[in-house]
């Protein structure tokens, strides 16, 4: 069974980061007091975050405490910072609500945008603050994975009749249940008959910056 040590050291290296970059970012982002040698050790379970760093380690990654905690056995969203290093083009599918839903434009144009690599089929700009605790925030870049069915808990665009949003998907009895990354917005219940208007576009996989 992997170790805290081990997923903090799993989350960095897949966020692209080295132990340096990190430490920096947690001290510019956080206001952290660590340097590289407390993070081998973190890495290595020679020494375990306070509680309140173990929050900002979360957070910089976008998962949750009881991820790093082995109380889930997968984040339910990794977003990639993805550096400018390349281009990739990509379909965009105009703006999609982090907030109430807003007017789903499945027209689309050929985007360019910065990034390693894209995963997904098409992307959206996020509009809206109700998945800022997911870190993703009004103007963001996020790619999405063509797929009608995502894990329990996982980030999801979805087509709410001739509306479109991004949520995290629940699965409830008889029906769905769509829960923002924002206190301030109550969760979204569809049961029965109401669920054949909700339409799963696709899982949230990364976010990127839009080339201009």
């Amino acid at each position: 069974m992997a170790t805290l040590g081990d997923k903090i050291k799993e989350l960095r290296k897949q966020n692209g980061y080295t132990q340096n970059e990190f430490i920096t970012l947690l001290k510019e982002r956080f206001g952290l007091k660590a340097d590289r040698v407390m993070l081998s050790k973190w890495e290595c379970s020679k020494q375990t975050p306070h509680i309140d760093t173990l929050k900002c380690i979360a957070e910089a990654f976008g998962v949750s405490l009881d991820y790093l905690n082995g109380m889930e056995s997968k984040p339910n969203l990794r977003l990639k910072n993805i550096s400018q290093a390349k281009e990739a083009q990509i379909p965009m599918y105009g703006k999609i609500a982090c907030g109430s839903p807003i007017e789903c434009n499945l027209d689309f144009d050929i985007e360019t945008i910065s990034g390693d690599h894209v995963d997904g089929d098409f992307c959206v700009i996020a509009r809206g603050d109700s998945m800022i605790n997911a870190r993703i925030f009004d103007g963001d870049v996020i790619t999405v994975r063509r797929q009608n069915v995502v894990d329990n808990g996982e980030i999801a665009a979805v087509a709410i009749g001739d509306e479109a949003t991004l949520k995290r998907v629940y699965y409830i009895e008889n029906g769905i249940m769509l829960v923002a990354e924002n206190p301030a917005y109550k969760p979204m219940i569809f049961v029965g008959e109401d669920c054949a208007n909700v339409v799963i576009l696709g899982k949230a996989v990364s976010m990127h910056t839009m080339l201009n």
